[in-house]
């Protein structure tokens, strides 16, 4: 249980609520009110119930995140990057990667199922069967000559 005086450090205000920014509001507010201070370590952004415009600050803060997060992944989707279903945090596949893909895809030897090749690529399962899709004829011309 948190008491006036206190300081609840989070690693970031996004982490505080699960779903909505409301909800988010709401404990930021219940927080606050019981005067504990909230540190954002991500940021290092301090806020202090004493300042009279703590949760005018807090709402910002929470806007400008928003923005950045949508920003963020509008950006990575006009590159022509293939995001992670999660998106932040999640390993990209580029069309440059298409070589290293390649490899790894007609390697059976050493990766004979999709999930080991998957895991190789450093990319999840969805990622990595995306990237194949969208990138097969690409990745089949790269397909190493047998000796005959």
């Amino acid at each position: 249980s948190l008491r006036e005086g206190e300081m609840l450090c989070v690693y970031g205000l996004d982490r505080l609520a699960a779903s909505t920014t409301k909800e988010m509001m709401r404990i930021v507010t219940e927080v606050m009110d019981k005067g504990v201070s909230i540190k954002d370590l991500k940021t290092g952004w301090l806020f202090s119930p004493e300042s009279k415009d703590a949760v005018a600050a807090i709402r910002s803060a929470i806007t400008q995140l928003g923005n950045e997060k949508i920003a963020g992944v509008n950006k990575r989707r006009r590159n022509g990057e293939i995001v992670g279903s999660a998106g932040a945090g999640r390993a990209l596949l580029k069309p440059k990667d298409i070589p290293r893909i390649a490899a790894i895809y007609h390697d059976l030897a050493l990766y004979p199922t999709k999930p080991l090749q998957a895991k190789a690529a450093g990319v999840s399962e969805a990622t990595y069967y995306r990237f194949i899709k969208k990138h097969a004829a690409a990745i089949e011309n790269r397909k190493p000559k047998t000796e005959t």
